[in-house]
């Protein structure tokens, strides 16, 4: 097992495709959240992660900044109404597992839908920020309809350099057992999921939104039959897949990396399948939260100061 520290906020324990992110600061109320407050939500971290080809609102400007601080906070806190669970071919214990979780985050005052849009945040700042990877389209409202999140795969990236495109699944749950246990009832439908993803993002509508070559997506894109076709068009051989789970309670990064691995691998679409498998200890979530949410409105605020002096 390999270490290495990253940007001064995490130790990155690491062993083959295993990735293990674990904080120095996060939730300790005798140290600063600041530094991990700015790994994920600084301003320029926002700029890079919403960006997209077409948009004109992108600019290092006080309005701007304001727009995607307030876009990321909506993102995170407006409730979906309709947010339910899908328990078919669930097992009686993948069931029980989700009503601990309902039961544990009930508890501490946060909706589930929340904390699932927070897991699929930081997954997606880890992969951009950490190992390079670009976001095709952020699962935000500044981008796409505010159930996205809900029904699509939790984070799309795409890695340039190998032509590869990321369809990432992130879980935030109250220990990394559970965790493990609902991304590997997840994995069982995966692959109708990225199916349906690609159906849905990769389309002439949204083209201009993606950020993507349109050498070597458009002609996929305009000339959509199926996946099938799709992929033999934008000739890539391998897909990655990352799974993301926040949780508490293990801290133990040699004990974590061996719950890790029980995780089965799988194939999709026919093709090399490679799994990026991601864990972020979060010692106290009630704390991580609220002092996130907080933060957020901060520099909201921090804007709409500057706005007003202009």
């Amino acid at each position: 097992m390999k270490e290495e520290q990253l940007f001064g906020v995490f130790n990155k324990y690491y062993e083959d495709d295993n990735f293990i992110y674990y904080p120095l600061y996060i939730n300790d109320p005798k140290n600063d959240i600041k530094p991990v407050f700015d790994f994920f939500f600084s301003a320029d971290t926002l700029f890079n992660h919403f960006k997209t080809n077409n948009d004109v609102i992108f600019n290092n400007s006080p309005r701007c900044f304001s727009l995607l601080y307030r876009n990321l906070l909506k993102f995170v806190d407006e409730e979906i109404s309709s947010f339910e669970y899908d328990f078919t071919d669930c097992s009686k214990e993948t069931i029980d597992i989700i009503r601990e979780e309902e039961k544990f985050f009930d508890s501490h005052s946060i909706r589930r839908d929340k904390i699932g849009k927070i897991g699929e945040y930081l997954a997606s700042i880890i992969l951009e920020k950490t190992m390079g990877y670009s976001c095709i389209i952020p699962k935000s409202d500044l981008i796409t309809s505010k159930n996205m999140s809900v029904y699509g795969i939790d984070t799309l990236h795409y890695d340039p350099n190998k032509n590869v495109i990321l369809f990432g699944e992130s879980k935030f749950t109250s220990t990394l057992t559970n965790g493990i246990a609902l991304i590997s009832e997840s994995l069982n439908k995966y692959e109708k999921r990225i199916n349906d993803e690609i159906e849905l993002i990769f389309t002439q509508r949204l083209l201009d939104s993606l950020n993507l070559p349109k050498d070597i997506f458009k002609d996929a894109i305009d000339s959509f039959v199926n996946v099938s076709t799709f992929v033999s068009k934008t000739g890539m051989k391998e897909i990655y897949i990352p799974l993301f789970i926040a949780h508490g309670k293990e801290v133990d990064a040699s004990n974590i990396l061996g719950k890790l691995k029980t995780i089965e691998r799988k194939t999709f679409l026919g093709m090399t399948t490679k799994f990026i498998v991601i864990s972020l200890p979060v010692d106290d979530t009630k704390y991580f939260i609220e002092h996130f949410t907080l933060l957020i409105k901060a520099k909201i605020d921090e804007y709409e100061r500057l706005l007003n002096n202009e």
